[in-house]
């Protein structure tokens, strides 16, 4: 029997390996995989620690840190999104292109969000650029240079926010980031 001893570099290169990090409170960043795997890893302490997989891995995710205003910080929502999305789903129905990994009381909890309006409307939609408003309490994104949709983070709703795009590109620096 012949096996072939392949390297490390040569393994990541064939199946294509990567790592995505998410900041998101203090010195912790969420790493995700090609597959959707997810751990969280603090900086400060050196520890790993295996989080709830997303239910679909992200191709090109952008991602939003929203602080519940606990004071350990450890708390709060962090929303991961398709930047690209190239499958329209049906209005109602749950896109597995949104979603949200919220931390609340030492618990995570792995959830799929409502697709924003415009999901299924162009052929190709992508996010130009995206942030978070006020306290956290707006995730807004534009999308294809057309329009801005805003979620309200607690009720998990979508509004139409504007008809042109935000004026920036990629991600809104939010006052809770300083």
């Amino acid at each position: 029997m012949y096996y072939d001893i392949v390297t490390d570099h040569a393994v990541a290169f064939v199946l294509k390996l990567r790592v995505r990090c998410f900041p998101v409170a203090g010195c912790k960043v969420i790493c995700t995989d090609q597959c959707g795997h997810n751990v969280l890893f603090d900086a400060d302490t050196h520890g790993v620690v295996a989080m709830p997989d997303l239910h679909r891995p992200k191709m090109l995710p952008v991602s939003l840190f929203s602080p519940s205003g606990d004071d350990d910080g450890d708390d709060g929502s962090l929303f991961i999104m398709e930047r690209r999305v190239l499958s329209p789903v049906r209005r109602g129905q749950t896109s597995h292109d949104l979603e949200l990994l919220d931390f609340c009381q030492g618990r995570v909890t792995c959830q799929l969000l409502p697709p924003p309006p415009y999901w299924g409307t162009y052929l190709t939609s992508n996010i130009i650029s995206y942030g978070m408003v006020g306290d956290g309490s707006l995730l807004c994104i534009s999308v294809n240079g057309k329009a801005t949709y805003a979620m309200d983070t607690a009720m998990r709703t979508w509004s139409k926010a504007a008809t042109g795009c935000y004026p920036f590109v990629a991600r809104k620096k939010s006052e809770t980031d300083e």
